[in-house]
């Protein structure tokens, strides 16, 4: 865990094109869980970022700078250190903005439900609004334009971020995503608050199990059958227990992505990174990071 401390933030501007329009929507979709949900966009030299956190989870969607045919950020000059366990260390230079989700997903909606051409991005520090338009040409060559101006708030200026790299990682395995989606679904009916999953280098290798006011479940992931586990990579056993309804906001992201990364490290946070893939082959990933409830391993007594 880590605390984020910024200095004022000089006049920026982004603008940046892409021809993957349907991206947005997409990876928008992946962060909706409240109507009132304020989301912070942050830009910089690896593309664009969306990111929604409370206090037990942080989630991100990465559109990253291969994905758009033109990305400039001018006159960004950002006095940001981050204060990790009384040391402080200076970050990359970004330009961010805040702004309610909801709007912002109405607003791609407008645009229709086939989002064809080019959709370009503007913004600007110095009014603090956001220009989204799309063009797209007709069969007759000729070029539809469609713009929309949103208002956009600062970006906070003292904000947590969670701190899971900075902690050894025991274990890793790459799932297909519809396998973690329908055992998670298996859990829905126990009406339990939480879900409990164990990784291990023995058997049993990989198990969420919940209980609730309907009984107990448990699903098992074993490692004999050669197409479940894509990567699996545990040094030792271990267990934590997350809120089923803060793990259940992954059932969305993982219905659109190909595979899914479950990391967990000493600490006992779980990482729930997705790889969602764009029509010309281009990665996207969505990140959900947990805090854990109550964690067990064996170096802890």
């Amino acid at each position: 865990y880590q605390r984020r401390v910024r200095g004022v933030q000089a006049d920026g501007m982004l603008r940046c094109v892409t021809a993957q329009p349907k991206l947005l929507p997409l990876l928008l979709s992946c962060l909706e869980f409240d109507k009132d949900q304020v989301i912070t966009c942050s830009a910089s030299s690896t593309g664009l970022r969306f990111l929604y956190d409370d206090k037990s989870q942080q989630v991100y969607a990465d559109m990253p700078v291969q994905l758009f045919q033109e990305f400039n950020i001018t006159e960004v000059t950002i006095d940001e250190v981050c204060v990790v366990r009384g040391s402080v260390q200076t970050e990359c230079q970004i330009l961010e903005w805040r702004l309610v989700l909801h709007t912002l997903c109405d607003i791609v909606k407008l645009f229709g439900d086939h989002l064809y051409g080019q959709l370009s991005m503007e913004y600007s520090s110095e009014d603090h609004e956001l220009v989204m338009a799309l063009q797209d040409k007709t069969s007759s060559s000729i070029t539809i334009s469609t713009q929309f101006k949103l208002a956009t708030m600062a970006p906070l200026s003292n904000t947590a971020d969670f701190h899971f790299s900075h902690s050894p990682i025991l274990n890793r395995v790459i799932l297909k995503s519809e396998d973690l989606k329908d055992a998670l679904l298996e859990l829905e009916w126990i009406g339990g608050n939480t879900v409990e999953l164990t990784m291990s280098d023995e058997d049993p290798y990989f198990v969420l199990q919940s209980t609730g006011s309907s009984g107990s479940a448990q699903v098992e992931f074993p490692t004999t059958s050669p197409d479940l586990f894509l990567c699996f990579e545990c040094q030792q056993e271990q267990s934590a227990s997350f809120l089923l309804g803060t793990i259940q906001r992954v059932i969305r992201t993982l219905s659109v992505s190909s595979q899914v990364q479950v990391q967990m490290n000493e600490q006992g946070m779980l990482n729930l990174k997705h790889t969602v893939r764009s029509g010309e082959g281009h990665v996207c990933y969505v990140d959900f990071m947990t805090l854990p409830t109550f964690c067990d391993s064996d170096d802890q007594d």
